[in-house]
């Protein structure tokens, strides 16, 4: 069962799929399950990860193995207390899944990130 909504829409730049959410639920759990379900209906295995923070309108890039995609989100989600967290979609131009939430509390500094052994390096 489903704690969360969105309504399913493209992105008017690219054309690309998107998921608008509505996140009032999410905080209570879910955002692993709404990643995984988004990423298995729109399937790139090839693709990165982008979270976009609403707030500064920064990201963070993750290079990771497609399967660690939903686990990563979850944590940075509950790391920076991420509500609301606002779309997941992808870009075909950069070739990334894209997640839009709040970086409010900046455990996780902006930048280029590698995932290795479930963990985030940093790359210089």
């Amino acid at each position: 069962m489903n704690n969360y909504t969105y309504k399913e829409t493209t992105n008017k730049l690219t054309g690309d799929v998107m998921w608008k959410i509505d996140d009032f639920a999410l905080a209570t759990g879910g955002v692993m399950s709404l990643i995984e379900q988004f990423i298995q209906k729109y399937k790139h295995p090839e693709y990165c990860l982008s979270i976009y923070d609403t707030i500064t309108s920064k990201t963070i890039e993750i290079t990771c193995e497609f399967d660690e995609i939903p686990k990563i989100v979850d944590k940075i989600y509950r790391l920076e207390n991420g509500t609301p967290l606002t779309f997941v979609g992808i870009n075909s131009i950069t070739n990334c899944y894209i997640v839009g939430m709040s970086i409010a509390k900046g455990n996780i500094d902006f930048g280029y990130y590698k995932a290795v052994n479930g963990r985030l390096e940093k790359k210089s």
